[in-house]
């Protein structure tokens, strides 16, 4: 009876281990779900980051999101469609009713698992007066408790620290710089008003300027400063005003020291999970700090506010590969939809990912829903103003920043082509749902420097 005993042990240790094996097997077989983090942030300039540059130099890096776009699929043309709404929208679109999303991950905003409404935020804001190293030790705490439980988690986070006022007023080299102004005329203050709104949370300047600047509760002080950006008069006086250019310098002093403070915060959020996340990083909406001259939102027409930049990095990526065709934010933020669907793997990601992110004809608008705009494969633009009646054509290839209208040069044939597919691609994305044309009274239009 003991030696059968034994045999019946072996035989049900040989199944054991037959059983282990397999599973370790499909285990090996079946990847499991990514981590897929997605920052976005508003005012980056894509010409800040080397990866998009022609001056590009491996060897000279200095800033982590270079380093990092350096091992990822970086998009060389991913369009804003409308310089309003950025990957939030499309991002909550993707995620929708997503059975698989909703119960296999653990969403880091605290979203109720059972299902995501269109009614919840589900973004992480760092807006640019808050605590940054408090916001991102936040984040990492989340992380680090979805990562105990063993599932994966989703993340997104909304920068809004590269919005205007863009010094801080514990910058010892800010005050300084202040304190220099002080004795300023009144006419002068008055012409430049736009410059110190810009620069100086506005606190700073009620104590600095005493009789200019009355004391405002802060969201009176908002409202204030998007009047005097709206006010074409107080932007002319600016530009008429002796100080104009080395104002502009100042501002892009006081940009790029932010920009830096950001990029090392990202870098210590963001180098962890390198090895078992997907980061998708895109530059918001096209919002712009002084791209063709122009701050805040509302152009999605203009190249060099509307190109921004984006990059996808894989878990464990070594190389960096480009992907030139022309996306917009809907086809990035649906391809993390596929990505949880399908369980992709590197390897698979990449081809899914030069199949699906293309978009022959991308058609965009400003805030007004008045200057339309259809950018045909990647090439070129077509753009018509519903309102005066203006026709614009630009090469692309030949004039990236669209400073040569070139309308004259087409033929007939081709101005109907464009033509109509520019009316074709209003009447059906966008005469069918109001809610496709942002709220005219949310941004400026086109607030221009130049």
């Amino acid at each position: 009876m003991g030696l059968f005993e034994i045999k019946i042990t072996r035989a049900t240790l040989s199944i054991l281990i037959i059983f282990i094996v397999l599973f370790s097997f499909f285990r090996r077989k079946t990847p499991k779900r990514p981590n897929i983090i997605v920052v976005s942030v508003c005012s980056l300039r894509k010409d800040e980051l080397s990866i998009f540059t022609q001056s590009r130099t491996l060897g000279n890096k200095n800033k982590y999101l270079d380093s990092l776009g350096e091992h990822s699929i970086v998009l060389n043309q991913a369009i804003s469609y409308d310089g309003v709404r950025g990957m939030s929208r499309y991002l909550l679109s993707a995620l929708n009713n997503n059975s698989i999303i909703r119960n296999d991950y653990i969403f880091i905003n605290d979203i109720n698992q059972l299902g995501i409404s269109k009614n919840i935020d589900i973004m992480n804001r760092l807006s640019r007066y808050d605590d940054q190293g408090r916001y991102f030790k936040k984040l990492e705490f989340k992380i680090q408790k979805a990562l105990s439980d063993e599932k994966p988690f989703i993340l997104f986070s909304h920068i809004e620290f590269l919005h205007f006022p863009f010094a801080n007023l514990s910058d010892p080299e800010l005050l300084n710089y202040l304190n220099r102004q002080k004795n300023i005329s009144t006419k002068d203050l008055n012409e430049r008003l736009p410059f110190f709104l810009a620069l100086v949370p506005y606190d700073g300047l009620s104590k600095t300027f005493l009789n200019f600047f009355k004391p405002l509760s802060f969201s009176d002080s908002l409202s204030y400063g998007f009047k005097v950006f709206k006010d074409p008069v107080s932007l002319n006086k600016w530009k008429q005003n002796p100080s104009f250019a080395n104002d502009i310098k100042v501002l892009r002093k006081f940009y790029k020291t932010r920009l830096n403070t950001l990029d090392t915060y990202l870098e210590n959020f963001l180098k962890p999970r390198e090895m078992d996340s997907f980061i998708y990083l895109v530059g918001c909406h096209g919002q712009p700090f002084l791209e063709q001259g122009e701050f805040l939102h509302g152009n999605g027409i203009d190249e060099g506010v509307a190109n921004i930049p984006a990059f996808i990095h894989m878990p464990k990526m070594k190389e960096r590969i480009n992907l030139n065709q022309q996306v917009g934010m809907i086809s990035i933020a649906n391809t993390i939809k596929e990505l949880v669907n399908q369980k992709l793997e590197n390897d698979k990601f990449v081809n899914y990912a030069k199949q699906e992110l293309e978009e022959k004809i991308i058609l965009q608008f400003d805030c007004r829903g008045q200057r339309f705009a259809i950018r045909y494969d990647g090439k070129s633009k077509y753009v018509q103003d519903f309102a005066t009646g203006k026709k614009e054509f630009y090469n692309l290839v030949n004039d990236p920043f669209m400073k040569r209208n070139i309308i004259d040069e087409l033929s007939q044939d081709q101005r109907s082509f464009f033509q109509n597919n520019l009316y074709d691609l209003f009447l059906h994305k966008l005469s069918s749902s109001a809610k496709e044309l942002p709220s005219t009274g949310y941004c400026p239009y086109q607030i221009k420097l130049k």
